[in-house]
């Protein structure tokens, strides 16, 4: 007999399946395992930061177990004397170096470090720069921060300040190829200092047993602050320049994104899917802001549904969703669930006809796969069933995205921006990065 949910008769191929992208899988099989065996990869995912797998049998969903209480967890501590002398080490390098720059990563987010990471680069006035794999959104109000780095393609006064420095210090930053600019750049082992989860690279030494969370306070009291004038800012789409907006003249990317950059109140919530966090990672963000998008694994219509989530999770807040059309139409019918319980929530819409990241790659060719069909987006809201008139907005100007953003007011629900752009309409950096995928 075949059973509904499984490869054939081969019970372990769910398994075996989610072991390379998990930290631990595991099935119940009988009542009495139940208890450990959720509380081992409850402990897991909290450990390691990564998801776990679950499998519960249909006949085992009603059995009883006994629980003695809540989960018992105790995170894990670093070893004190190697926590020292990485805090000392790491100390004496970064004060006995003239010129020192920071990047900070996905693992500062992951491990809810960002107010730790605030104070040390805060007290420290070290110079540093947001990555890709997690833009790191509440550091960029800091005077000391100097941009946006993403290996060779980033601007030449980043890159002065972080990778040709004579000390560069990671901050949970992995060295991912989107991070490195699709390795564009190698970092030198000899001038690197990694502190990562749960261990620090010091110009090549491991020293494992060393956490983040307990490190980071050690070194903003261990380091020296550094005097130094205000970074200068280097982010392409950024709130500390004056807005321009021509009323009738045609949305672009370069108008969309700096109207965005004002709009954006500091404790928002910013997302977006590939095309949308690309420009989103060179935009300068206000103090607070919580970003999310597909990030290394770049996949279509994440973006929607993890935002809808945050939404859930973190009521009160704005979220600002900056989907492709391409993306949206592999998940768009969550709207539904956005209207059903007027979430305030705004979406913008990427409309240019098809995948415009893709066609950038070969921009010589004009392949017919890269195109999606054409909907009306901004009448969407009223089909799923939202009232008549509901906050869905036509827009092909400067002005008239001027007017949908200021038309998003608390307790209105959802609003939808179909914004119209060119086919090829991309910027400078993205082109930048898609020809380093060309091949």
């Amino acid at each position: 007999k075949l059973l509904h949910h499984a490869v054939g008769r081969d019970l372990e191929a769910t398994l075996r399946v989610f072991e390379p992208f998990t930290a631990a899988v595991a099935r119940i099989d009988r009542a009495e395992e139940a208890v450990p065996t959720i509380d081992r990869l409850l402990r897991t995912a909290l450990d390691t930061k990564r998801p776990v797998y679950l499998e519960i049998p249909y006949d085992m969903q009603l059995a009883e177990c006994r629980v003695e209480g809540p989960l018992n967890y105790l995170a894990p501590r670093s070893d004190p004397q190697a926590l020292s002398q990485a805090a000392e080490r790491i100390a004496k390098a970064v004060n006995g170096t003239s010129s020192v720059g920071a990047l900070v990563g996905v693992f500062v987010d992951r491990n809810s470090l960002q107010d730790a990471t605030e104070a040390m680069l805060a007290q420290s006035n070290l110079p540093f720069a947001t990555t890709y794999d997690q833009k790191a959104g509440y550091l960029e109000h800091l005077p000391n921060c100097v941009g946006f780095w993403q290996g060779a393609m980033s601007p030449e006064p980043v890159i002065d300040a972080t990778e040709r420095a004579e000390l560069l210090l990671t901050i949970g930053m992995p060295q991912t190829d989107f991070n490195l600019g699709f390795l564009s750049t190698e970092l030198i082992e000899a001038h690197l200092i990694e502190l990562s989860h749960d261990h620090v690279i010091i110009r090549g030494e491991l020293i494992q047993g060393v956490y983040l969370r307990e490190l980071l306070p050690r070194l903003a009291e261990q380091l020296i602050p550094r005097a130094g004038p205000p970074a200068e800012d280097t982010f392409p789409f950024t709130y500390t320049k004056p807005l321009s907006t021509v009323e009738g003249k045609p949305l672009t990317v370069e108008s969309m994104y700096p109207q965005l950059a004002h709009f954006i109140q500091e404790g928002d919530i910013v997302t977006g899917n590939t095309g949308g966090y690309i420009n989103m990672s060179r935009m300068r963000l206000k103090r607070g802001i919580v970003t999310a998008g597909p990030n290394n694994w770049g996949s279509l219509g994440a973006v929607f549904p993890i935002s809808i989530g945050m939404a859930f999770a973190s009521p009160g807040r704005r979220v600002i969703c900056l989907d492709g059309d391409g993306s949206f139409q592999m998940t768009g019918m969550e709207l539904s669930t956005l209207l059903r319980h007027s979430i305030d929530f705004m979406l913008v819409i990427l409309n240019n006809a098809g995948y415009t990241a893709e066609r950038a790659i070969h921009p010589e060719r004009d392949d017919s796969y890269n195109d999606v069909q054409v909907w009306r987006y901004h009448l969407l809201p009223e089909a799923f069933g939202g009232p008549e008139g509901s906050n869905g907005f036509e827009i092909h100007t400067e002005g008239q995205f001027a007017e949908a953003l200021n038309a998003f007011k608390p307790g209105r629900g959802p609003c939808l921006l179909n914004a119209h752009l060119g086919k090829m309409d991309v910027a400078a950096f993205n082109l930048e990065m898609s020809a380093k995928l060309r091949h």
